[in-house]
């Protein structure tokens, strides 16, 4: 927590309710440089706002430019906290007072050199011992085969710069039922892999599949009703996925886009309405036709005007 920003945001004026505790709460997070990268639902629990009301307040804090927001791909959003200002350290005297020179430094004993004996006998010198050079092992060399085309060449090991394989599906060694194992090592099996691989495939952006699994995972009371909601978001958020790209942006990952439930900013889309087929005329009589044709055109008159007042 930075003390700073702290009362920096307590000075702030003329902000609602919600904008003070959104700003309190990114404030009580920040580090030394003002910046902080709290979750969707951190800040849910500690504003007690729902999160469509904080992704709100994000906008109206930004045009106050009181906050900057920095996207960053398959990581959590970082805050910045736009006109905190640190506090002034005294600057040291130049000058201390009482201050005493330091001591001269004495010189060291010098030690003279011990001459050297006066004997007119000369010394022998040693010559140095020859350095024995290492023996080849005789059991390591290898000489190649005559026929080069007779001997495989053994594969080559796997470098170390090489991208892992992505998780394959499995089968679990009890039920022998197919299953998934997602980044956290946890099994995704049963009526969830199949949810799962349905939102995966209309999501269309193949990118992060074993932590997108665990998002899925920690959605609680996923019922059928949900899941067909959570599929209509993924393949209408795959339809704007085309517009963000053409505009340089950076598309959000399925981990993401299942953790902050972004499925919510969706509306459900609805199917078109079905149109009234005129019945077969060999199976009617005149009569019959005419009532049926009556009765077609009224209820087209009736859709219509209901049409009309949603509108």
């Amino acid at each position: 927590m930075s003390i700073d920003a702290m009362n920096w945001a307590w000075r702030q004026r003329n902000l609602t309710v919600g904008q003070k505790l959104v700003l309190l709460a990114l404030a009580d997070r920040a580090s030394e440089t003002h910046s902080c990268w709290p979750s969707m639902t951190r800040l849910c629990q500690d504003t007690g706002l729902s999160d469509r009301g904080i992704r709100k307040i994000y906008i109206e804090l930004e045009a106050l430019k009181l906050i900057r927001r920095e996207h960053r791909s398959g990581q959590a959003t970082v805050f910045t906290l736009l006109g905190v200002t640190g506090r002034e350290v005294p600057p040291e005297p130049s000058s201390p007072r009482n201050s005493v020179p330091p001591e001269p430094s004495s010189p060291r004993n010098q030690v003279p050199p011990t001459p050297e004996p006066s004997s007119g006998v000369p010394r022998t010198s040693v010559p140095p011992e020859p350095k024995e050079e290492p023996k080849e092992n005789p059991k390591k060399k290898y000489s190649a085969p005559a026929c080069a085309d007779a001997v495989h060449a053994p594969a080559s090991a796997p470098q170390a710069d090489e991208t892992p394989a992505p998780p394959k599906e499995r089968r679990s060694a009890d039920t022998g039922e197919p299953c998934f194992l997602t980044r956290k090592r946890r099994k995704l099996a049963g009526k969830r892999l199949t949810t799962f691989e349905a939102f995966w495939a209309d999501f269309g952006l193949k990118k992060g599949k074993a932590e997108a699994a665990d998002a899925w995972l920690d959605i609680p009371e996923l019922t059928d009703r949900l899941v067909a909601r959570i599929c209509d978001a993924a393949r209408q958020e795959a339809q704007a996925r085309r517009e963000i790209e053409a505009r340089g942006g950076t598309p959000k990952w399925a981990q993401g886009w299942l953790t902050a439930r972004r499925w919510e900013d969706y509306e459900p889309s609805k199917p078109p309405p079905a149109r009234l087929s005129a019945p077969a005329e060999h199976s009617l009589t005149d009569e019959e036709r005419q009532k049926a044709l009556e009765t077609m055109h009224r209820l087209e008159a009736e859709r219509k005007q209901r049409l009309c007042c949603c509108q």
